[in-house]
């Protein structure tokens, strides 16, 4: 028997009184040899006969998973609270920043970047904006378990501001517990826990780096993930970098003041394919702030920015007003709320300031509820012009918007693989059949969907072909297209509110 052995057996003798639990982890220890160092060294990090008696139970019944996840929660409430403080404290500094399946070569990427050591220091950055006043921003440690923080993909445990919300726009650490394989994480685990942390930076646009922590409660490994935006050949795309702190045991470090800045944003309030959109605060007026969610998706902003700033002109409340700008990020007004159903006055408002925009030449082309929201006066406003064209100009035919209420001519091209033509017909049959979906509620549920096959859309664009085909049948909806046709704008209102 080995020198480890005999030690570790000395210590069971010990701090065991049952004989049964000492039988037990003799023969373990016997039969995992190469546990032996591994465990002797972890062993000796305790300071407490207590600590080191809970560390040596969680070899008992080693084959029973929920035995040992009992053990290892016990780990969890002992030591956690006051030794995971070290990793707090140094983390704590990233509030002061600014802002898949699991594949094992993320981690392998990860465990071969460049290594870097304690403490995280804050950035120049973040010491430049503390001439507004020191602010104590505590992170807390939120259990993710009962209240899922990343959508179908699900943490452990997240750090947030303390007193914030458990919700995605907060997280400012992600972490993940797992079991050591032979004295270390494999790749798997590192690549699951690097996962959530880009998908942390897809969904808050302006945060530049996350922490990632990876710990069994013995052991911790904190990695830092960062955004890079980058450009090849006038084409702009994001990729993510990674740094690596050593693996250090978990212990208390020394103390420290942690400073940071108050945030413009307050909340997020919605999530679209290209963008992330949250409620902020501005001279004390609330606003919509939307970033794109990637590089590549910069032009939707771009064109979104340039429609509204033209269309400022019309000086109407029924469209968003720009306030501040950059590449990536739009700041607007009303903040409005979403709608469920259109009211009478709403439809003369849309079709009149759609009647405006089209004599501009702008074609929304994503007419649907979503993009509908009511201002705190209860005016409608038409949202989300990150897909519109000027029809004089832009000749892009490629699909934009939602299939399920584009008019019969985009779905007929689409199924045909042809050139799709947008005209200002196209925003009214949207609107209109926004408005049928909003009013019969009918089930699209039975809609072709395969993610394998989600660059051809033409079977799902001849589901709904065929679906519009057997509505809108009486005489009232035979009416209304005709005005379409015609680009009557107040005919169609007076058959709209006939409906009402």
């Amino acid at each position: 028997m080995s020198g480890s052995i005999i030690n570790i057996k000395t210590e069971i003798d010990r701090l065991f009184k049952i004989e049964k639990e000492k039988t037990e982890l003799y023969s373990y220890f016997t039969k995992h040899k190469d546990q032996q160092d591994d465990a002797l060294l972890d062993l000796n990090r305790f300071d407490t006969n207590e600590k080191k008696f809970t560390y040596l139970r969680t070899f008992l019944k080693s084959n029973d998973f929920s035995s040992m996840k009992r053990d290892i929660a016990h780990i969890v409430k002992e030591e956690l609270n006051h030794e995971i403080k070290k990793v707090r404290r140094i983390l704590e500094e990233s509030i002061s920043s600014l802002s898949y399946s699991t594949l094992s070569d993320i981690g392998d990427l990860a465990q071969r970047c460049s290594k870097i050591s304690f403490p995280l220091k804050l950035t120049a950055s973040s010491k430049a904006l503390e001439k507004f006043g020191a602010i104590n921003n505590k992170l807390i440690i939120k259990d993710t378990h009962a209240s899922p923080s990343l959508g179908t993909q699900k943490s452990d445990f997240i750090f947030i501001q303390k007193g914030s919300t458990v919700d995605l726009f907060n997280v400012v650490v992600v972490g993940k517990i797992k079991l050591r394989v032979g004295g270390r994480f494999n790749n798997t685990h590192i690549g699951q826990a690097i996962s959530f942390g880009e998908k942390i930076l897809q969904l808050q646009p302006k945060r530049e780096f996350v922490y990632v922590v990876l710990t069994d409660c013995i052991i911790i490994e904190i990695f830092i993930v960062y955004r890079i935006d980058s450009a090849i050949n006038s084409e702009i795309f994001t990729r993510y970098t990674y740094n690596h702190i050593n693996s250090e045991y978990l212990a208390f470090a020394k103390e420290g003041e942690n400073k940071g800045w108050k945030y413009l944003l307050v909340k997020c309030i919605g999530m679209g394919r290209t963008s992330v959109v949250y409620e902020g605060t501005f001279n004390e007026e609330s606003v919509a702030v939307k970033m794109a969610k990637k590089a590549e998706y910069f032009s939707c902003l771009e064109c979104e920015r340039n429609a509204l700033q033209e269309l400022s002109d019309l000086k109407s409340p029924h469209i968003p007003k720009i306030i501040l700008h950059n590449e990536n990020t739009l700041v607007m007004t009303p903040l409005g709320v979403k709608i469920h159903n259109l009211q009478k006055e709403d439809i003369n408002d849309i079709i009149k300031i759609l009647e405006s925009t089209h004599s501009l030449n702008y074609v929304h082309r994503d007419l649907r509820k979503y993009n509908f929201i009511c201002d705190e006066s209860g005016k409608i406003v038409v949202i989300d012009w990150g897909y519109c064209i000027k029809t004089d100009t832009d000749y892009d035919s490629s699909f934009a918007g939602a299939l399920k209420c584009m008019p019969d001519e985009v779905l007929s091209s689409i199924i045909k693989k042809k050139k799709i033509f947008y005209s200002p017909k196209v925003d009214l049959v949207c609107l209109v059949r926004s408005f049928y979906l909003m009013l019969h509620r009918p089930s699209l549920t039975g809609v072709p969907f395969n993610k394998n096959d989600y660059d051809d859309i033409s079977i799902q664009a001849q589901y709904i072909l065929n679906f519009w085909k057997d509505c809108e049948k009486s005489d009232i909806w035979r009416n209304i297209y005709s005005a379409i046709d015609d680009l009557d704008y107040n005919r169609l209102i007076q058959e709209l509110e006939k409906l009402f």
